[in-house]
């Protein structure tokens, strides 16, 4: 095992040198990285505020001119266990987005359509294991002088403070969501080693990209992004990569990369006699990566908005904001849980072809997915269910797998697209199997449940009239029941005719008009007999305390009857 010296003093005992031009090698790639507590494989400091004085072991190849102690925070990365921290909010959305995620583009609040909203919220949830990738980018940005550290409370950098800074906390949450951008995913050079340090050489010397370094374990779990600053060549084929780690601050460490051998090596945690705390790789993991910061400073595609011939409140103004070009509508399909004791996802097409989990085996059949490991980098142990990226257009089942949790956990299974989102809250056993499927225009969804259970199924729809968002709540589905919801222009249907016994459905509804007016409507306790259906008539209704028309189906019976609001 790689032992581990102490940290390299800031500043004092370093400068730039000659730089050594290397030729770049491009390599296509886009994979996103996740963020672990992670150390390097030389001159580390548990301390994270500790100074050393060690010399540099050789010359410096290439330098950007970033310094820890001046450049970098002074603070650790963090979760979401900060006081009265702040994530994304509408402004960062729009930020990032433009107007065409807000309901009413004109207003001087935004609301968020379902769809952004629901995006907000899943990607809030996922910085509960670190901030890495925000605060690594945020860190360059203000490298670049692209934002200032006066807009954040401080004169400098190094006098930035964390806690109950609102407007600062907001900004890494934004960088955070550089990983998900088109461009920056088109840029990523992902390689064997030498590929990797070739092309971050070149860049460090010549200056016109500037990159994030990505690093990943050999199965693609505990990753983190951490900040390249200078490239040192220590002889006999080995190079030393230094680097920013912001779960270390202010210090100078090193990812050191074997060309002969073609392997690189960074030890994940401050114990190096931990095994499971080492960063390693070769020509044939494609574990390391670097990303590019300019890409994500333009408006970005939205991937969760409605085509303007649907969404036509928000065209052009919102359409036509964004300055970086998507070619290819994707949906995003997630699961958030316990990062170390979750269910895996199997996503099977409407041809049989499989993306996931089939079983311990991880496959990929669909032709244009791919599949996202996201940066969040506060404990390199975490293994959280990567994202899956599917071509629109066509009809998918979603295969909840909960043979690998111990005993059970609660989880969210969501789907979101372009103009609608959906997403399924449920406790999963282990052991269990549930499934949900849904048809290609995603206007019908139906749950299987693979024990009793009380899942909360949600639509959302950005229409052109207005933004609608409805929760289903099943009271008791019996193991083996499939429920099915679907969604027309005028109404919201409830199929029970898989569900063996009556059962009890608390509906919830959302109305967002184009000027950005938010209507509830609740009612609990609608009886849909086993075998039946119910049709709710929602497009009628406008006014807040307005009942809704609802028919029931069953044995052949047809029922009428109002739909009391019961907020």
């Amino acid at each position: 095992m790689t032992q581990v010296a102490p940290a390299r003093s800031p500043i004092n005992h370093w400068s730039p040198r000659r730089a050594l031009a290397l030729a770049v090698l491009s390599v296509a790639v886009a994979a996103a990285s996740a963020c672990g507590s992670a150390s390097s494989t030389k001159r580390d400091t548990p301390p994270p505020d500790a100074a050393a004085t060690d010399a540099p072991l050789g010359t410096l190849a290439a330098d950007l001119g970033f310094r820890p102690d001046v450049n970098g925070f002074p603070f650790a990365n963090y979760g979401n266990d900060v006081t009265n921290l702040t994530n994304l909010t509408p402004k960062e959305m729009q930020d990032i987005f433009g107007n065409v995620v807000c309901s009413d583009p004109a207003a001087p609040d935004c609301t968020l359509i379902p769809p952004a909203q629901t995006w907000m919220d899943k990607q809030n949830r996922s910085m509960s294991g670190g901030h890495c990738q925000g605060m690594s980018v945020t860190a360059l940005l203000l490298f670049k002088k692209l934002i200032n550290p006066s807009d954040y409370g401080a004169d400098s950098v190094a006098s930035l403070s964390l806690a109950n800074n609102a407007a600062l906390q907001a900004r890494i949450a934004e960088s955070f969501q550089y990983q998900y951008f088109p461009g920056v995913a088109a840029g990523t050079v992902e390689g064997t080693p030498v590929e990797v340090l070739t092309a971050l050489t070149k860049a460090l010397t010549d200056k016109t990209v500037t990159y994030g370094l990505g690093i990943f374990k050999a199965d693609r779990t505990g990753g983190h992004e951490i900040t390249p600053i200078a490239v040192e060549d220590k002889g006999n084929g080995v190079s030393a990569i230094l680097v920013y780690d912001n779960n270390y601050p202010k210090a100078i460490r090193e990812l050191d990369i074997d060309t002969n051998a073609n392997t690189w090596t960074y030890v994940g945690s401050t114990n190096p006699a931990e095994a499971e705390g080492e960063y390693k790789g070769d020509a044939s993991t494609k574990t390391l990566n670097i990303d590019p910061l300019e890409p994500g400073v333009a408006k970005q595609p939205c991937p969760f908005c409605a085509p303007p011939q649907q969404s036509a409140k928000r065209s052009p103004m919102g359409h036509t904001i964004a300055t970086v070009a998507s070619t290819t509508s994707y949906e995003d399909i997630y699961l958030a849980g316990d990062p170390n004791n979750h269910a895996h996802l199997l996503i099977t097409d409407d041809k049989g072809r499989r993306l996931g989990y089939a079983g311990s085996t991880f496959v990929n059949e669909i032709p244009g997915a791919r599949v996202d490991y996201p940066k969040l980098g506060k404990d390199f142990t975490e293994a959280e269910e990567p994202e899956y990226f599917v071509p629109t257009g066509t009809a998918l089942t979603i295969t909840v797998d909960g043979s690998p949790i111990k005993d059970s956990d609660s989880e969210e299974i969501g789907l979101i697209g372009p103009g609608d989102d959906l997403f399924v809250d449920v406790t999963i056993g282990g052991g269990h199997k549930d499934a949900f499927s849904v048809n290609s225009d995603r206007t019908n969804l139906t749950y299987k449940s693979g024990a009793d259970e009380k899942p909360s199924i949600q639509f959302g729809s950005d229409r052109a009239s207005s933004d609608f968002e409805f929760t289903v709540n099943p009271s008791a589905l019996a193991g083996g029941s499939t429920v099915g919801l679907s969604l027309s222009d005028a109404n919201l249907s409830i199929d029970a005719s898989a569900v063996p016994g009556n059962d009890a459905y608390d509906i919830q509804m959302k109305r967002l008009d184009a000027n950005g007016n938010d209507l509830v409507f609740k009612h609990s306790g609608l009886t849909v007999p086993g075998g039946g259906t119910a049709q709710l008539g929602y497009a009628s209704w406008d006014h807040a305390g307005d009942s809704i028309p609802v028919t029931v189906q069953s044995g052949g019976q047809t029922t009428q009857d109002q739909l009391s609001d019961q907020r």
